[in-house]
C-alpha cells in the first residue's frame, strides 16, 4: 500500500485537523532528500510533495516554503535548513528518518509542530545502532515513547523500488549516490567509535 496514502488515511496520526502537514527530515544531505522525494513522486500519493535543502537558490526555496506554507495537506522532505529560523505555522507532525547530531538539533526539529500552543506530534526512526542517542534525550528530560513494529506489520519496497530504479535511470543514478554517501557516514562513524 501507498506509504503516503496510507499515513493520511489514518485520522489518528493527525488528530482530526483539518490542516495536515508533515516534515520529513532525511539526513544532512541534499541528494538524499531529493532521491527520497523524487521516490515518493513516482508513487503518485495524490499529495502535495515538496522538498527543500541547501543546495537549491534562495528564491526557489522561498518558492518552495510559501507553496507548503499555502497547501491545506502537504509533505515536506527537507535538510536542517527547515530546523532552525523558519517559521512553519500549523505542522502536524514532524518525521525524522535519521538520527539527529545532536540533542539540541532534534529539539529545532522537533520545534517546526507544536507552534503557538498547538499540538505536534514528532517521529524518528533510529537503527539499533543510534539507540544511545534515546539515553541522552532522556538525560535532557525530552518526553520520549518507544515504539516497536509487531513482526508481521513490516513489509519490504525493494522490488517496487527497483521497479521505480528500472524505469527512472535518473531515479537509479540519485539512490547510488545516496547509498554511497550513507556507507561512506556510517564508515565514519565507526571509526570515530574506535
Amino acid at each position: 500500500m501507498d506509504l503516503l496514502k496510507h499515513i493520511s488515511r489514518q485520522k489518528h496520526w493527525y488528530l482530526c485537523r483539518h490542516v495536515n502537514r508533515y516534515f520529513t527530515y532525511r539526513l544532512g544531505c541534499s541528494q538524499q532528500v531529493r532521491f527520497v522525494y523524487e521516490t515518493f513522486r513516482h508513487l503518485h500519493p495524490g499529495i502535495s510533495l515538496l522538498h527543500l535543502h541547501g543546495k537549491q537558490k534562495q528564491t526557489l526555496r522561498a518558492t518552495i516554503t510559501q507553496k507548503f506554507m499555502a497547501a491545506n495537506h502537504a509533505y515536506l522532505f527537507c535538510t536542517d535548513i527547515a530546523a532552525r529560523g523558519l517559521d512553519f505555522p500549523l505542522v502536524d507532525w514532524v518525521i525524522q528518518l535519521d538520527c539527529p547530531e545532536d540533542t539540541d538539533t532534534y529539539i529545532h526539529r522537533v520545534g517546526r509542530t507544536a507552534r503557538f500552543a498547538r499540538g505536534g506530534k514528532a517521529l524518528m526512526m533510529l537503527l539499533p545502532t543510534e539507540l544511545p542517542f534515546v539515553e541522552k534525550l532522556e538525560a535532557k528530560k525530552v518526553p520520549i515513547e518507544r515504539i516497536s513494529v509487531k513482526n508481521g506489520k513490516t513489509g519490504s519496497i525493494k522490488q517496487q523500488l527497483n521497479g521505480m530504479c528500472f524505469k527512472d535511470p535518473e531515479l537509479k543514478y540519485l539512490g547510488q549516490k545516496v547509498l554511497s554517501l550513507r556507507s561512506l557516514q556510517l564508515m565514519q562513524g565507526i571509526f570515530m567509535l574506535r
